[in-house]
């Protein structure tokens, strides 16, 4: 390998770092082929690279190759070192409202009044304070459903958290239960 290559591969690893540390949700190796302007067979022996110097290092991150996206994640044993970090500033109950309408993404406020009790009406107003959703009349009804920010804030995206419920909906269905939350 020449200077010049070895500069090259230099360089592309840089830039296949940066982009998976920038990008929380990881990137598909089209997506790095794209923004770095090389091949897959390049991107994926630099990434190869990158884990070898990790694990070399002992550094905290690695790479991690999840179906056809590519993502940069912290060690495990490092979790509880950082959790209090991750957490969200929302109350468990304000949670639960939420994760039922991330459900249904979807869904009439009567029927998350039945899910959720009296106290839901409450959660929506703060929820939508938060810019996490949006409540609309359509007809005779009241409907709640997730914003644009939701997926910004939870850093998802709407097809992973649709790919998401399909699954456990499948499997509810496979148990022979419908998914109807009966908690606090």
């Amino acid at each position: 390998m020449t200077m010049t290559e070895a500069k090259g591969n230099l360089k592309l690893r840089q830039k296949v770092e940066a982009l998976l540390f920038a990008v929380g949700n990881g990137l598909t190796v089209e997506e790095l082929e794209k923004r770095t302007k090389s091949d897959r067979i390049l991107i994926d022996r630099e990434i190869k690279a990158l884990n070898r110097g990790y694990e070399r290092l002992g550094s905290a991150f690695f790479i991690v190759k999840e179906g056809e996206i590519y993502r940069m994640r912290l060690r495990d044993e490092l979790m509880p070192n950082i959790e209090n970090l991750l957490k969200t500033d929302m109350r468990d109950s304000l949670l639960m409202t939420l994760s039922v309408i991330a459900l249904r993404r979807k869904m009439r406020e009567s029927e998350l009044m039945k899910a959720r009790g009296s106290i839901a009406y409450q959660h929506v107003r703060e929820l939508e304070k938060r810019g996490l959703v949006i409540s609309s009349r359509e007809g005779r009804y009241k409907f709640v459903r997730l914003s644009p920010q939701f997926y910004e804030y939870f850093d998802i995206k709407r097809e992973e958290l649709k790919d998401i419920t399909e699954k456990i909906e499948e499997e509810e269905k496979l148990k022979g239960r419908s998914i109807e939350y009966t908690g606090n």
